[in-house]
């Protein structure tokens, strides 16, 4: 029964499909490069055009089982010549490095992306369960983000220096996240949300089942990499 379930909400719900929205806006492109791509989810949109690079061997094992093609390479040294892919993807992953290692990381991706390309980057917006995770080492937000690209004015951060990097924005897209948590939450009485029961036993059989939910809102932005004359 648990099998059962945890397939069907993995379908409806899980990484894979959450990828596929990602996967909309890279999917005129004939090659693909995933990076920090786990196990997977993402290049199952594409296992032909995609390539998927990550430095945890147990993600790299289970990805290549599936028979994607995958490469341990760090992200801060991507070993591919410049101008290599026409679309990138990136999800949850800056949030795992300091500042001055996400520059360099965007810096290989902005270098082995093809002029026109398009980026696609995903990360956890900061709330409360984002240092459950103990490999998070800080969060960026949208705007910290897109104020490091020199996509938006700096204001008040004059000392921020902006990457040399050239992009246009396409799209900033917020997530939801979990259905069940904000209903879970609420601390009242059965009589009075007997609905706020009825998901908080369903979050429990998730939980119980081991299957991973949307535990973080996060966010995606869209980049077009600028040709420059």
């Amino acid at each position: 029964m648990y099998k059962r379930l945890k397939s069907l909400y993995n379908r409806c719900f899980g990484s894979s499909r959450n990828y596929r929205y990602d996967y909309k806006f890279l999917k005129k492109c004939k090659k693909i490069l995933d990076v920090g791509c786990g196990k997977g989810y993402f290049i199952e949109n594409n296992p032909v055009a995609i390539t998927g690079i990550d430095y945890n061997e147990k993600s790299i094992a289970e990805s290549l089982s599936k028979g994607h093609k995958v490469i341990k390479a760090s992200a801060l040294n991507l070993p591919f010549k410049d101008a290599s892919f026409e679309g990138i993807h990136c999800a949850h992953l800056i949030e795992h490095f300091d500042l001055n290692d996400v520059k360099k990381i965007i810096g290989e991706i902005y270098r082995v992306l093809q002029p026109g390309g398009i980026l696609v980057l995903r990360t956890p917006m900061f709330n409360k369960y984002f240092f459950n995770d103990p490999t998070h080492i800080r969060p960026y937000p949208p705007a910290a983000l897109m104020n490091l690209l020199g996509l938006v004015d700096q204001g008040q951060s004059s000392l921020v220096e902006h990457l040399k990097v050239s992009f246009r924005f396409v799209k900033l897209k917020i997530f939801r996240g979990n259905l069940f948590q904000p209903i879970y939450e609420v601390s009242a009485a059965p009589r009075q949300f007997p609905c706020a029961v009825i998901f908080k036993s369903i979050g429990l059989l998730l939980a119980q089942a081991n299957i991973k939910s949307f535990e973080y809102s996060d966010y995606m932005i869209v980049l077009n990499k600028c040709v420059i004359q």
